[in-house]
């Protein structure tokens, strides 16, 4: 892609100025990523959670010179510009141009699951030799399918792209600028379902795509799907699969290894790599795709047996020597390297990054493009080392002076000759065509080994960050509790997430926690809720700021004050007790706590003066959160009389927040709302729960009739029965009072009870109803339902489940 400015504004309908002969190559639209040359032109995108706007002149002194906006007197001086009414909509009109260029053949997928696992498959089973363009990632949006286009190039032969849609009206935009000639519906489910009036709306909505396309992939099998088809699409091609006697593909067949299936008059039968009903409804998608691609059967089967299960989102993980793991060793082109990289630098912070790149998935790239990309990239991102994975990258030398380039024919090679130990301290991104196996680097590099981990989605809490935002008023900051782990989160990984999405401060239990994340590159303010004596030196040299809450603490807290070096007066938090009863100076200690504040001015200042709720979840605690609020006021009030300098007023936690604008003030303090838990109840439609606590099946027995398992023999088998061992105990939090069928797990969507006693490092759970195997993945919970019902199982709130979730749990931050 290569536009002029001058070009852009003609097809964008805006108003140039500035240099009108000046090159496009690269669009950018986060301020936090690097500037890719100066051929970048940066789009000030304005949502509910920001505004791009306001980061032009920081954008300007890195590089940047070019931009499109809607808000002219935001454009520092010097720069070029495109004026327009709707940054979005300008940038789709320019993509939909971009798709007139390209000569591909266009196939454009929607559903409501597996899109971006049936683009991945379906792209690795096209043959070798051709030249086939994937939207990166998950870039289905109103924005990234906006990217996605503007990277495809008239020399694919064949493009992929996927689009998705949350509520009315979204589809029509997207299907300007994809325009399929082939269409693919994966399946119609309840995601989003809330937006629409109707299944059949929400149907409806996502078949706009296929307004231009002349074929229409589908299951036949999914009746509702497919009877909606015909009625609307009665004059196109409708080519479908599955069991049912009408399906194109119809599968005659179905065994734990291969299907039977008839296809144009011929049958054939096709080992499977996936047996699960989810992983095969994606795999059919996908063959019938190819076979009407028109690739040769032979070469598809034998593509088929090479995919596995992806991780569709790049991972961050713990490693070894304090390396910070990037994950994304299942592919590799230009456009999904330089998402990679983004992702990369938003998550090193203040340490070096270096990356392990293999080939790329096309073999048609040339030496001399190699060579161009790994150069800008090292440049653009600053690569401490960069190691080079294929015969083909031997030759790839990026002159640029410090940067260590570092060349093996394999990632075994490599693991023979480095370990973790050569990164030590470093963000490391891992990224490569599946056929190098690069995971094997990953499970080498990677600090822990045990097979149970807890997923965090970092998009799904950015989402809920910016859901509750909307819910503040707009002179309301943020203040996010890490505390217990950030509910058994992380820390330092969410606080750079933080960081870099508008929230004002964070909260910590403890010193030495706030001390790490200094250490770890974070800068916002940080509240320290349980200071203790002995680290008080630790607060002024990581400018951490405690909580007081007693007389004792803040005796002790000038005491050491006035023995350092004059300098700032340290920041402090005065807690107020209003009925919790808990820690906080009570209603008649306030006016001599204002007039030591006063006197003290030199020594401590107060960055803010706060109150804990104790029932704000729950309506019937209403006239006491009231009663709460109206001594807050008066403490309030009464500091405000020996206290010159504003400070910041904090009541509300999550429920609080939500529930009552007047708790609002100018901070509000978010904790498990975060993650996707609604205590009040009232908002729950809008979060989603960003954790995922899963593992794999170690074993499966039979266990005959009248036989025991466990310790103390407390389950004995009424039948014949199959049982699974996992590798999840009470060590790792998954409590022991879940034993016995008080709780269980979830194997291919389907409940498996908990047989005998919760071990310390393992459980036994009766899969006889559940087509289970050894390495099947096994889950805990990933939604608010199946955490609940581990909830009432215990007689406890999600608060204790999340913060009991082992530390030796390994921590998988995922990214879209």
């Amino acid at each position: 892609m290569e536009y002029t400015l001058n070009h852009i504004a003609q097809i964008a309908g805006g108003k140039l100025i500035g240099k009108a002969s000046m090159l496009v190559s690269e669009v950018s639209f986060d301020s936090r990523m690097p500037i890719l040359g100066s051929k970048t032109l940066f789009v000030a995108i304005k949502t509910g959670q920001g505004n791009g706007h306001q980061y032009l002149a920081q954008l300007f002194a890195a590089g940047c010179h070019a931009f499109l906006v809607s808000e002219a007197e935001a454009v520092p001086a010097g720069a070029s510009y495109i004026l327009v009414d709707d940054t979005l909509t300008a940038l789709q009109t320019w993509a939909a141009y971009h798709r007139g260029s390209l000569s591909a053949t266009v196939l454009g997928i929607t559903g409501s699951s597996g899109k971006t696992t049936v683009k991945e498959w379906l792209s690795q089973l096209i043959a070798p030799g051709k030249l086939v363009f994937k939207s990166p990632k998950s870039y289905n949006s109103q924005l990234g399918v906006a990217l996605s286009v503007l990277l495809a190039t008239p020399a694919h032969e064949i493009a992929i792209f996927e689009a998705g849609i949350s509520k009315p009206g979204e589809m029509k935009a997207l299907q300007g600028m994809i325009r399929p000639q082939i269409g693919l519906i994966t399946n119609i489910g309840a995601a989003h379902e809330a937006n629409f009036s109707s299944i059949e709306a929400k149907l409806q909505e996502k078949l706009g795509l296929f307004e231009t396309a002349q074929t229409i992939l589908f299951c036949q099998d999914h009746s509702f799907v497919a009877q909606v088809l015909k009625e609307r699409f009665a004059g196109k091609n409708l080519i479908s699969w599955g069991f049912h006697q009408e399906a194109s593909l119809r599968i005659i067949e179905r065994n734990n290894h291969e299907i039977h299936f008839s296809f144009r008059g011929a049958n054939y039968h096709v080992p499977l790599p996936f047996f699960d009903s989810y992983h095969f409804e994606n795999v059919m998608h996908c063959l019938l795709a190819a076979l009407v691609l028109g690739e040769p059967l032979q070469s598809v089967v034998a593509q088929l047996q090479t995919i596995k299960s992806l991780p569709m989102r790049l991972e961050m993980k713990q490693g070894k020597f304090d390396t910070l793991l990037v994950n994304d060793s299942y592919s590799a082109d230009e456009h999904s390297l330089k998402v990679a990289l983004h992702y990369l630098s938003s998550v090193a912070g203040e340490q070096s990054k270096s990356a392990i790149i293999s080939e790329f998935d096309d073999q048609l790239v040339r030496q001399s493009d190699y060579q161009r990309i790994f150069t800008d990239f090292a440049l653009q991102y600053h690569l401490h080392s960069l190691v080079l994975i294929g015969e083909n990258l031997q030759s790839v030398q990026p002159p640029i002076d410090g940067l260590e380039v570092l060349h093996f024919p394999s990632g075994q090679a490599f693991l023979d000759t480095y370990n973790a130990a050569h990164f030590a301290g470093q963000a490391l991104l891992v990224k490569g065509a599946r056929k190098f196996k690069l995971e094997q680097i990953i499970q080498s590099f990677q600090a822990k080994s045990h097979r149970t981990q807890l997923e965090i989605n970092l998009a799904v809490l950015r989402e809920n960050f910016h859901q509750i935002k909307q819910l503040l008023l707009p002179q309301t900051q943020v203040m996010v509790m890490l505390k217990a782990l950030g509910y058994g989160a992380g820390t330092f990984e969410i606080a750079r997430l933080l960081q870099g999405i508008g929230a004002a401060y964070l909260a910590v239990a403890y010193i030495d926690e706030g001390v790490m994340l200094r250490q770890k590159g974070i800068k916002l303010p940080i509240m320290v809720l349980n200071p203790d004596e002995e680290g008080f030196v630790n607060l002024l040299l990581h400018k951490l700021e405690p909580e007081v809450y007693s007389f004792g603490l803040l005796s002790a807290l000038l005491h050491f004050v006035r023995q350092q070096t004059p300098g700032e007066p340290l920041p402090i938090h005065i807690n107020i007790n209003s009925g919790m009863n808990r820690l906080g100076f009570d209603g008649h200690e306030v006016e001599k706590l204002g007039r030591l504040l006063k006197e003290n001015s030199q020594w401590l200042s107060v960055a803010s003066v706060f109150t804990h709720l104790a029932g704000s979840d729950e309506t019937a605690h209403d006239a006491f959160t009231m009663q709460q609020k109206e001594r807050f006021d008066k403490a309030c009030a009464q500091l405000q009389q020996h206290i010159s300098t504003p400070f910041f007023r904090h009541v509300a936690n999550t429920a609080g927040a939500i529930r009552n604008l007047g708790l609002q003030y100018n901070m509000v303090r978010l904790g498990i709302g975060f993650y996707g838990i609604d205590p009040s109840q009232t908002h729950t439609s809008k979060l989603r729960l960003a954790f995922r606590w899963v593992t794999r099946i170690s074993q499966v027995r039979q266990v005959a009739m009248g036989e025991s398992v466990g310790y103390s023999r407390r389950w004995f088998a009424g039948r014949n029965s199959l049982i699974a061992t996992i590798p999840i105990g009470y060590a790792d939090g998954f409590s022991r009072a879940l034993s016995n069928g008080a709780g269980g797990v979830y194997i291919h969507g389907k409940w498996a009870p908990v047989v005998g006693s919760v071990c310390m490092d393992m459980l036994m759970v009766d899969v006889t109803e559940v087509e289970a195997k050894e390495g099947d993945e096994v889950v805990i919970f990933e939604n608010p339902e199946q955490l609940e019902r581990i909830c009432k199982a215990l007689h406890t709130i999600p608060y204790e489940v999340m913060a009991t979730i082992s530390d030796r749990v390994k921590r998988i931050y995922l990214e879209d």
